[in-house]
């Protein structure tokens, strides 16, 4: 055999074994969550309902990617003399990256850090006026997962939401969710 034909049988087989290594690698792991959340604003004081879906995957063993969409169900009235006001939101979506530690193999602590958009409408219940505005910000957050079986587990999370106006929204979820 040749110095030439060994060099490329060499050169073959460890491009196979490369790439047959490359294709063994798993996936990322990825997720659902199904969460209901309600944000808590001050300026005006109201309490508007979410429910809301996640996809993610974990990138690593400590962090995941996740983007989301939800709705509000449900309208908050609050008082704005003359005139009395309903608020809800129509959507809100974004995403965020999710630093996680395991503290062991029930229980996950994790962080959240993101970006979100979303609509809220007003409008005064005898109909005279109604507003919709778009909103956006940064979002950033703490929680923990509890696995109740081997896939399936419920988690609790607090955020801020970063609001255009200087007006901070508080978030908190609970939900359920299932690792792939």
């Amino acid at each position: 055999m040749s110095f030439q034909t060994t060099l490329i049988t060499a050169l073959a087989l460890t491009a196979l074994t490369a790439s047959a290594k490359a294709f063994a690698e798993p996936l990322p792991a990825l997720y659902w969550e199904l969460n209901y959340g309600q944000i808590q604003t001050d300026s005006p004081n109201l309490n508007l309902d979410i429910v809301s879906a996640t996809l993610g995957a974990n990138l690593t063993q400590h962090l995941a990617i996740e983007g989301f969409i939800g709705t509000g169900i449900g309208t908050e009235t609050f008082n704005r003399e003359p005139s009395t006001i309903e608020a809800q939101v129509n959507h809100i979506y974004g995403f965020s990256l999710k630093p996680n530690y395991a503290l062991n193999d029930k229980i996950t602590l994790f962080g959240k850090l993101g970006y979100r958009w979303s609509q809220e409408e007003l409008k005064e219940t005898n109909g005279a006026a109604q507003a919709t505005f778009d909103s956006k910000g940064w979002l950033a957050g703490i929680g923990g997962e509890y696995k109740v079986f081997d896939h399936f587990y419920v988690n609790s999370a607090y955020s801020i939401l970063e609001t255009e106006d200087g007006d901070n929204a508080n978030l908190l979820n609970i939900g359920i969710g299932q690792q792939f």
